[in-house]
C-alpha cells in the first residue's frame, strides 16, 4: 500500500463471567473516546478513529489503554465485569496506484479467527458502561478497592467484611489513619464513612465478617443498611478514583444521597 490508514477496528465483548451479557441493554449506543468514534452493540464494537493511523499498532497503541481504562471504570460505577478484545482491524490505501483504478477505496482485512466465547444468558444492565473520564487512572489503591466490589458483587466476600475493607483502605490511603482527613479529601461527608464504620462492626450471622466478638448478641442489618451498604461502597470507589486521578469530586457525597437520615 502507497498511503495505508486504519479505517476501522472491531473488538469483541466478553463478559467476564457467565452471569453478564448485553441482549437486554440499551443497544446500540454510541460513544467518543478521546479521537475515536465507539459504536458500541450487542457483542462487538466498531472503532473508527478520527484521526491517521497507518498501522493496526499505532492505532491501538492509543486506543487500547483507554479501553482497559473502559473495563476498570465501567466495572466499578455499573458492576459490569467486561472485555474489549481485538477481533478485526480494516486498513485502506488512501492512495492507491493510479493503474490500479478498480481497487481505489478498496481494503485489506484482517480478522483473528482464534478467538471463541460462549454466553450465558442471566444479567443485562440498562445501559452500557460509559468510557472511563479522562482524569481516571486505574492506580494500586483504586485497583485494590476495585477487587473488593468484585469479591463482594461475586458473592465472595461478606457485605459487613467488604465495608470494613473498603473503610479501612479509604481511611488508611487518604487520611494517613484519620477517618475525618479521609472524608475531607474525598470530598466525602464524615457522616458517609461513620455509617460504614459502625455498620460494618455488626454481628450479623449472614453478611458479617469472619472474627466475632463471641459477647457480643446478633445484631443483623436491616434490608435498607444492605441497600444503603452496597450504594455506599460503589460511591466511595468512584470518589476514591476521583482523588486518586487528581480529579477531586465536585459535589459533596452526603448521608442523604444514600439513604433518609
Amino acid at each position: 500500500m502507497n498511503d495505508p490508514h486504519v479505517a476501522r477496528l472491531t473488538y469483541r465483548i466478553d463478559p467476564a463471567h457467565e452471569l453478564l451479557d448485553f441482549t437486554a441493554t440499551s443497544l446500540p449506543a454510541e460513544f467518543e473516546v478521546g479521537t475515536f468514534a465507539c459504536r458500541v452493540e450487542e457483542k462487538e464494537m466498531i472503532v473508527t478513529p478520527r484521526e491517521h493511523f497507518a498501522s493496526e499498532e499505532e492505532a491501538t497503541a492509543v486506543l487500547e489503554p483507554k479501553l482497559r481504562a473502559w473495563e476498570a471504570y465501567g466495572e466499578i460505577v455499573s458492576g459490569a465485569r467486561f472485555e474489549f478484545v481485538q477481533s478485526a482491524v480494516q486498513v485502506v490505501d488512501r492512495d492507491p496506484p493510479p493503474d490500479v483504478i478498480a481497487e481505489r477505496g478498496t481494503s485489506v482485512t484482517r480478522v483473528r479467527s482464534d478467538l471463541t466465547i460462549a454466553y450465558n444468558i442471566r444479567w443485562s444492565p440498562p445501559n452500557f458502561p460509559p468510557p472511563a473520564p479522562e482524569w481516571f487512572v486505574e492506580t494500586e489503591a483504586v485497583s485494590r478497592l476495585k477487587g473488593v466490589l468484585r469479591r463482594q458483587r461475586e458473592g465472595r466476600y461478606p457485605l459487613l467484611a467488604a465495608a470494613y475493607d473498603v473503610f479501612t483502605q479509604i481511611k488508611a490511603h487518604f487520611g494517613g489513619g484519620d477517618e475525618r482527613e479521609a472524608a475531607r479529601v474525598l470530598n466525602v461527608s464524615a457522616n458517609v464513612l461513620a455509617e460504614v464504620r459502625k455498620l460494618s462492626a455488626r454481628n450479623d450471622p449472614e453478611h458479617g465478617r469472619a472474627v466475632k466478638q463471641p459477647d457480643s448478641p446478633p445484631k443483623p442489618i436491616t434490608a435498607e443498611d444492605e441497600a444503603f451498604l452496597k450504594q455506599a461502597l460503589t460511591a466511595l470507589v468512584e470518589y476514591a478514583a476521583h482523588a486518586d486521578g487528581g480529579a477531586p469530586a465536585e459535589s459533596l457525597l452526603a448521608l442523604g444521597d444514600l439513604r433518609s437520615e
